[in-house]
């Protein structure tokens, strides 16, 4: 309770604009009186919700201070708005088992609304009393749960300096919880902008399905009742009925259950159904696509479910909706994809296009809400079957390996604490001669992302410097300046490259903390005096974005790195890499995207569906930005070859086919297995460009992971004999031969799948 006080008047004090000032006193048996202020000023009731696959709980003060008696007495002063408080007080009589009794006076514990000062908006403003009585109540922000690590990311660098305790999570001594998910609808979840002070985004969901569902203000959640009912109200049924869907016992009739929202029925377990001429509301998805059409001024649910073991892909292909922002529960689509359908839906309005959303278990749950005639919305879905084998670690080739490691999602790296987090625009300067290769290295990053560098020739506290010196490295100066030192055997495009990324937040990769999975570091090869570059970071100090361990990436270095005798240092597990890591020739498309994961996530405001690993592109969020090797707007498509090439989608059977390549071309290949199979390749010959560290841009490279975003093996000069099998049924290729003589012949032939 008291970190409550505290909070409401630093909001108090902390905010621009006053639009309300909402007065709580509490007397307490001892007649203390403590008289708070909270400024309820609707620019920060915004809510933000994240979703997760998990059961996770929902948050209650553990000793809520007062544990109030029932019925709450309270009393409201002069110039109050008394219906607009009886209201929202009768809601929440209505909902749970809390009653409360309005008097002149009252001794002992009780609410008191006063009027502060105003600026007339008291009288409009619903969400505000909610909010004050829920918390009163012992209900916590929902951001400030625990573990909401899992679903928001809070950007503490745009936060007020005085008010950064505002968003600290909560030790889970402190809180009660209930089996109840993180709930994106709570209106007890803190807005996007909450405590801002730059207009950047200050707590920022990591499913962008919800960026325009965080911050409703429209009505308390299904949980928010749930959690008050769970904690003031559990000894009303001393029988539990068995309800369905999330509901619970309704503490106010012990023989029906509380039912969420979409649901009805003694036992919650029918969808509710609106005579608003829906049509069939009841849908079966399929392997075969079907549409469904829905316009006009009604309110419908529709239930869309496949067999058991698959799941249903839905596909909103276009909508012209009511425009609000963010979209409230009671307008517009909310779309419930989760297991738990008790907790809320992503809500779409206004206009929304080609968003796939696909559910957990092997139903989906859409509300329709129009409010004019013109409104409709129109959507395909199909039924999919789950992916038992996702993102599975392959960077093996025994069974044994394999199996260990098939249900481990790798993950890519950058520091997760480092100073300072730059803004889009990065102020640098570049004394002359100190690296030539800067300007087109900081364009390139442009070209790809949304950050932007402006060149400056004074100082500035925040920017990054380029200098001569005698080491290759980069130094602190000050809380916010960057130094990178260039001496002259390190000028080159590469290192310069690596300087750059490493400044912005990027490590190297052979430092992952999951290193050891994929290459073998012989410490006594190098030299002494650099091995401090060496050891693997801490699991803790790094944030691990969802990108495996990558080969190609430029922040890996080569076999021979720091060596003193010339022995390898860095040494792959996985032997067909041997030539791969080192390249210098350009950033990865994981280091891109390392970047604009880290910088870029509010450029969007949903993400695609991008097939292949690409992701939604930052600078046109309509496009997928694809990794090599694929094109389309949804990287669904092969990159279009050569006429000389000849056929480029192969087919494996169970009979040996032959390939062979040659000449000056660049030529994409895809080879597929029937499924069930996998794709086994052999190198029976070849005549490349000699190359020690082989470039993407040169010879042979051939992927066949699971995942396609990652480099896979290349192979210049004269290889034979060479055999890789796919993980999946698929495998893809790429050639580049820069001379006439340059060939390679390959046998192809359907495998058995290691795993069935």
């Amino acid at each position: 309770f008291y970190d409550f006080i505290l909070k409401m008047i630093m909001i108090f004090l902390y905010t621009s604009m006053i639009l309300l000032l909402f007065s709580i006193t509490i007397k307490s048996n001892s007649n203390n009186e403590l008289n708070n202020i909270y400024n309820f000023d609707s620019k920060n009731i915004n809510i933000l919700f994240n979703q997760t696959k998990k059961i996770n709980k929902r948050a209650i003060f553990k000793n809520v201070t007062p544990k109030w008696i029932f019925p709450i007495s309270y009393t409201v002063g002069d110039s109050i708005n008394l219906q607009l408080i009886e209201n929202v007080l009768n809601g929440i009589r209505q909902q749970t088992c809390l009653t409360f009794k309005k008097v002149r006076n009252f001794q002992g514990i009780g609410i008191k609304y006063v009027k502060g000062a105003s600026c007339g908006i008291f009288s409009k403003n619903y969400t505000p009393v909610i909010i004050g009585i829920a918390q009163f109540c012992g209900l916590l922000d929902e951001e400030d749960r625990p573990n909401r690590n899992n679903y928001v990311t809070i950007n503490f660098q745009n936060v007020v300096d005085s008010v950064r305790f505002e968003l600290n999570s909560r030790d889970p001594s402190m809180v009660n919880s209930y089996n109840l998910r993180y709930d994106y609808g709570s209106i007890m979840h803190n807005g996007k902008y909450y405590v801002s002070k730059n207009g950047k985004m200050t707590i920022v969901p990591k499913n962008k399905l919800y960026f325009n569902t965080i911050g409703q203000i429209s009505q308390l959640g299904f949980n928010d009742m749930k959690t008050l009912n769970m904690y003031y109200c559990s000894s009303k049924c001393p029988k539990k009925l068995n309800c369905l869907n999330g509901g619970y016992t309704n503490p106010k009739n012990c023989s029906v259950c509380k039912c969420p929202r979409f649901f009805t029925g003694i036992l919650c377990g029918q969808v509710f159904q609106y005579n608003d001429n829906c049509g069939n509301t009841i849908l079966t998805a399929t392997t075969t696509s079907k549409i469904l059409n829905i316009s006009g001024k009604k309110s419908c649910i529709f239930q869309i479910t496949a067999p058991s073991g698959s799941k249903v892909q839905l596909t909103i292909l276009s909508t012209k909706l009511p425009k609000r922002n963010p979209c409230p529960p009671i307008v517009g689509l909310e779309i419930k994809f989760l297991d738990d359908k008790s907790v809320s839906g992503a809500t779409f309005c206004g206009v929304t296009k080609n968003v796939i959303i696909k559910s957990i278990d092997n139903s989906i749950l859409l509300k329709y809400k129009g409010l004019f005639q013109d409104n409709n919305a129109r959507f395909s879905y199909i039924k999919i079957n789950i992916n038992c084998s996702n993102e599975l670690n392959n960077n093996f080739n025994s069974k044994k390996s394999y199996n260990e490691n098939k249900n481990i999602r790798k993950k890519r790296a950058t520091l997760m604490d480092f100073s300072p987090m730059w803004d889009l625009k990065i102020p640098y300067s570049l004394k002359r001669g100190c690296g030539r290769s800067v300007p087109s290295i900081l364009r390139s990053i442009e070209d790809n992302t949304c950050l932007k560098f402006e060149r400056i020739h004074g100082l500035r506290n925040k920017m990054i410097k380029y200098v001569c010196g005698r080491h290759c490295r980069f130094r602190k100066q000050g809380e916010n300046r960057r130094i990178i030192e260039t001496a002259r055997f390190c000028r080159t495009k590469a290192r310069l490259t690596q300087l750059t990324l490493n400044v912005l937040g990027l490590i190297y990769e052979e430092r992952r903390p999951d290193r050891d999975k994929y290459v073998v570091i012989k410490i006594n090869n190098v030299d002494p005096d650099e091995r401090y570059k060496f050891p693997a970071l801490k699991r803790e100090d790094v944030d691990m974005n969802d990108l495996r361990y990558d080969f190609g990436s430029i922040m890996h270095n080569q076999r021979f790195f720091e060596s003193l005798s010339g022995k390898m240092t860095i040494i792959s597990k996985n032997r067909h890499y041997r030539h791969t890591y080192g390249q210098t020739k350009e950033m990865g498309f994981n280091d891109i995207k390392s970047l604009n994961l880290l910088y870029c996530y509010e450029s969007c405001t949903h993400d695609l569906d991008c097939d292949n690993n690409g992701y939604t592109d930052p600078k046109d969020c309509d496009v997928c930005k694809c990794p090599d090797f694929y094109t389309g707007d949804y990287c669904e498509e092969l990159m279009p070859s050569q006429q000389s090439c000849g056929d480029t989608d192969l087919i494996a059977t169970d009979k040996t086919k032959k390939l062979i390549i040659s000449g000056i071309s660049t030529c994409y290949y895809q080879i597929v297995a029937p499924k069930n199979f996998k794709v086994r390749i052999t190198i029976v010959d070849s005549d490349l460009p000699i190359f020690d560290i082989c470039p993407p841009d040169v010879g042979l490279e051939i992927k066949f992971l699971y995942d396609k975003s990652v480099a896979g093996p290349r192979f210049c000069g004269i290889r034979s004999g060479v055999s890789l099998t796919s993980i999946t049924n698929v495998l893809t290729m790429k050639y580049v031969g820069l001379e006439r003589e340059n060939f390679v012949e390959i046998d192809y032939i359907q495998a058995k799948k290691l795993i069935e």
